[in-house]
């Protein structure tokens, strides 16, 4: 039979081994790793002996000597509550050295503090292994000492439960408290990293934002100088200098880029979980835990509303500096023509410079401004995000205010009462207000809503000398042109293709008002400065000092423009081709001509064509028109930086400040935010959104104007089949006479569609050019048409 003195010998050889190799170990990983693995390889051992031990008191047979019997008894019922003892120091030598390297490495203690920790706790488990050790044998003999004490003592352990089975649950509990402890590290280090790193990214974000300042600013001290040192004899190099600086300015998604790395870290935030965080009396002590939510929601509400602050005072800074310097381009362009290199000017120079100069002295408090907000946002960090602070019994980890969630309560019941009433109080107003405004709604006539959105796109009549930057259609020159770089390069290509012997033939499609004909202009004046020919019907057109009568025959303008052009290779600019019908010739056979014309003469002539979509989408199916282009440029959207831009240079043109409804000057991000929600609005539609700033505009005085939102009112679908008929053939001709739509329509027009016409003239839809035509209304065109195009009725969108 095996003995119970060679298994408890094996027991205290492996706990020496195993102290040794712990405290051996030079890498505190790898040391912490180890204290948390033996356990369960010591309680193997136990359970060994405490099984025999267990069987030999349940047989209690005669022929075991009795000092085997003693042995067994000892081991049972006092040994093993020694060894449980021994298995709770080590499990809390585990936990505060996991604790101490968790604080470490948050630099709350130094690693020479964890190296002495180290050393301590080898010196109390070395001297608690040697008690177990010396535990049964001392017990032994201490029983042995006393009077019939081995008998009297075996006599009182008879009658007891032995208690084997409870100490190995508990031991079994110990070891698995240690297997915890070690996973529960291995999460808290992964997190540590995660704050380390978002505490890194909060700080290079901010770091970031003040150095974009202090370049800003060092640009901006650069152009001043330049400025002061050009505006006299070399003005003309101002305003490229300018435009290369603006471009330099890069505005750049703080948010997008700082989420995604944010989004990144959280990952490996434990969701709802219990963690150990205090030993009280031996007991291993719980919290829970969600360090996913609570450091979301922590962050949210402590670090983010300060670095959004930091994010708009940087953005305003960006946009600051660009504003003011195409405010200071258009100005030199405007005061000293473009480009004119010998141009001398008589422009002071604190009068150019002078958005700079007001620019610097707000990006000073904004860099104040900023470093405030960092020194509260580092404080917080320092203070509370740690995950080291979960182990701190006396406070919440990452306590979010109150405020945060909802107001605070006084724990009275009538006062909560009178709250929620007063609370729903508001609540049952704001729907009876919602309610009142649905029931005013449904109350007017679909007239009254088209009138209604027509009304609120007119505006302020006193502010006219600024609005009428904004509203002047056509080519203002270079000064006032921004973007379509990609569309510029592609017709440049072509160009070229077309100088080496291919076809030259263009069309440029959009919607109304989307800027076909400033296009158009651009590229004559770009790269036909002297060789363009631009045509529309009835004009008198003059060739090479030869001059004859347009008409409505494109096919004869076109011939006439041929024969006298042998030895020219110009272009031929052809704007709104749907306006060629009249005089009993149709658009159809002018376009007939066009492609005729196109195919014998497109490596001699430079054709340019610009049309609606929808009149576009029409010729195609007719006539295949778009085979006849080498390619099609079409101009639907502009960017929405471009957009900026131009709003910014018609601004910077009328010299006056730009306030938001209190009088207080609109801060560039709001500028931005507005443009922003205009572009969304209107589709990006250039001269859509062009319009609605103008209307936007109210004059405050003779240097102010303030911008004002103007309701959003939608466009009611008011189409019915004969009236969607009848605005389907006017948008189609652009504009039009009854004269034109009693011969499309016939004896059904008078019956039928004039009385309609009469009504859309009334509410305003329609209106009539002092010319005795008829148009869409300008601000309700492309709406119009976007109607018209979900009904199928015509093609408004490429």
């Amino acid at each position: 039979m095996t003995n119970v003195k060679p298994l408890i010998d094996k027991f205290e050889s492996l706990l020496d081994e195993s102290i040794q190799e712990v405290w051996a170990e030079t890498d505190l990983l790898e040391h912490l790793s180890l204290l948390a693995q033996k356990p369960s390889l010591l309680f193997d051992l136990i359970e060994e002996v405490g099984e025999y031990c267990y069987d030999v008191l349940k047989q209690q047979s005669d022929q075991l000597e009795s000092p085997e019997l003693l042995s067994c008894y000892v081991v049972s019922f006092t040994w093993v509550n020694q060894v449980k003892s021994f298995f709770i120091l080590w499990r809390d030598v585990l936990f505060q050295q996991q604790k101490a390297y968790i604080l470490q490495e948050e630099n709350k203690v130094t690693k020479t503090d964890l190296e002495n920790l180290q050393l301590q706790s080898k010196d109390v488990v070395l001297a608690a292994a040697e008690d177990v050790k010396k535990y049964l044998e001392n017990e032994i003999a201490t029983i042995k000492k006393t009077k019939r004490g081995v008998a009297q003592k075996i006599a009182k352990w008879k009658l007891q439960q032995n208690p084997w089975p409870i100490y190995k649950e508990q031991l079994v509990l110990l070891t698995g408290q240690c297997k915890h402890l070690d996973q529960q590290f291995e999460h808290l280090k992964v997190m540590t990293t995660s704050f380390y790193f978002m505490k890194e990214l909060v700080r290079e974000e901010i770091d970031w934002c003040k150095k974009e300042i202090s370049k800003i600013k060092e640009s901006a001290y650069k152009t001043v100088s330049f400025i002061n040192e050009n505006i006299q004899d070399r003005s003309a190099k101002i305003a490229p200098y300018l435009e290369e600086e603006e471009g330099k300015i890069i505005i750049r998604n703080h948010l997008y880029n700082f989420t995604e790395i944010y989004e990144k870290q959280s990952e490996s935030l434990k969701e709802k979980t219990e963690v150990a965080v205090f030993i009280n009396v031996g007991i291993l002590q719980y919290k829970e835990v969600n360090f996913k939510k609570s450091t979301r929601q922590w962050l949210e509400s402590e670090i983010f509303p300060l670095f959004y602050e930091i994010w708009e005072l940087t953005d305003n800074a960006i946009y600051g500096m660009k504003m003011s310097l195409v405010n200071i381009r258009n100005r030199v362009l405007l005061a000293t023509g473009e480009n004119n290199e010998n141009t001398k000017s008589n422009l002071e120079k604190s009068d150019i410079s002078q958005p700079l100069s007001a620019f610097l002295n707000k990006a000073d408090v904004w860099e104040n401004d900023i470093k405030d907000l960092e020194l509260t946002i580092n404080e917080r960090l320092s203070n509370c995000f740690d995950i080291s602070n979960v182990f701190d019994l006396n406070k919440e980890f990452l306590p979010v205010p109150l405020e945060y969630t909802i107001n605070q309560f006084r724990i009275d019941r009538n006062e909560l009462a009178e709250k929620v009433k007063s609370w729903l109080g508001r609540i049952t107003g704001r729907v009876e207000q919602l309610k009142y405004a649905v029931s005013q709604e449904e109350s007017y006539s679909v007239s009254e809503r088209v009138v209604r959105y027509i009304q609120s796109r007119k505006g302020d009549e006193n502010n006219n000398q600024y609005a009428s930057i904004f509203l002047t259609k056509g080519y203002l020159g270079e000064s006032f042109w921004v973007g379509r770089e990609r569309e510029i390069q592609h017709i440049k290509n072509v160009i070229a293709q077309w100088k080496l012997g291919y076809r030259g033939a263009v069309v440029l499609s959009g919607t109304r008002f989307c800027g076909k004909s400033l296009f158009g202009d651009l590229i004559a004046n770009r790269f036909f400065a002297d060789g363009t020919i631009r045509i529309s019907p009835m004009m008198d057109l003059n060739v090479e000092g030869r001059t004859m009568r347009a008409g409505y025959d494109l096919g004869k303008a076109l011939d006439f423009i041929r024969k006298h052009t042998l030895n020219k290779r110009p272009l031929v600019l052809i704007d709104d081709i749907e306006l060629w019908a009249g005089d009993g010739i149709s658009l159809n056979a002018n376009v007939r001509q066009l492609k005729k014309h196109i195919d014998n003469y497109n490596s001699q002539i430079f054709y340019m064509v610009a049309m609606n979509n929808w009149v576009k989408a029409h010729l195609d199916q007719m006539f295949e028109v778009s085979k006849v282009f080498q390619t099609e440029i079409n101009l639907d959207r502009m960017g929405l930086e471009e957009i900026r831009k131009a709003i910014l240079i018609r601004h910077g043109a009328t010299h006056k400040i730009l306030v938001d409804s209190d009088g207080n000057e609109l801060p560039p991000i709001v500028f931005s935010k507005i443009v922003s929600k205009i572009y969304d609005r209107e589709n990006g539609n250039i001269g859509d959104i062009l319009n609605q700033w103008a209307f936007s505009a109210r004059r405050i005085n003779e240097e102010t104007v303030a911008y004002e939102n103007i309701p959003n009112y939608f466009m009611p679908d008011f189409l019915n089949p004969d009236t969607a008929v009848l605005l389907a053939a006017i948008m189609m001709e652009k504009r039009t006479n009854e004269y034109r739509l009693r011969k499309m329509f016939g004896p059904s027009f008078p019956e039928k569609y004039g009385s309609i016409l009469k009504r859309l003239l009334s509410i305003g839809l329609l209106t009539r050019q002092l010319d005795g035509w008829l148009e869409l209304n300008e601000v309700a065109a492309n709406e119009t048409g976007r109607l018209l195009g979900n009904k199928g009725y015509l093609k408004f969108n490429q």
